[in-house]
């Protein structure tokens, strides 16, 4: 069931993304170390050692000023999604959460992003208390949008 479960939310998050362009891949911390991805600036997906975890950006706003000696644009985002934890060493395999991602996302580079969240969640499963919260912080370099 594990399996499943990941291969699907992977394959989901992944398939659409290659096909259409506008996409960020990097590293960062969130379900442990690991690989993070955005998608069209609305959809993030981590694939860490401790899990995978997929959200949808339902509000995002970039009109935070920042200090004009610092390049870029820095935007704020709340999210809402679902992780899955695998690896018995973690405590919390086979536990779901619940996800709602808050964070900022600096663009310091046209191609280039960096962000930090912190994410409270419910966690569904055997392994953990009910309630739950994870943070991350990564950098992402963006592909070309194919034409």
């Amino acid at each position: 069931m594990k399996k499943i479960v990941t291969a699907v939310l992977v394959s989901g998050a992944l398939s659409t993304s290659v096909l259409a362009g506008d996409l960020g891949v990097g590293l960062g911390t969130d379900m442990g170390f690991g690989l993070s991805a955005q998608y069209k600036g609305m959809i993030n997906a981590q694939l860490g050692h401790a899990g995978l975890a997929v959200d949808y950006l339902v509000l995002r706003d970039n009109k935070i000023a920042i200090n004009k000696d610092l390049p870029g644009e820095l935007s704020w985002y709340i999210g809402a999604g679902a992780g899955f934890f695998f690896g018995e060493w973690t405590g919390h395999s086979g536990d779901i959460d619940l996800r709602v991602p808050l964070g900022l996302d600096w663009d310091f580079h046209k191609d280039w992003d960096a962000y930090i969240h912190i994410v409270p969640s419910i966690r569904i499963g055997d392994n953990s208390d009910w309630f739950g919260y994870n943070g991350g912080l990564g950098v992402r370099y963006y592909f070309p949008t194919a034409k």
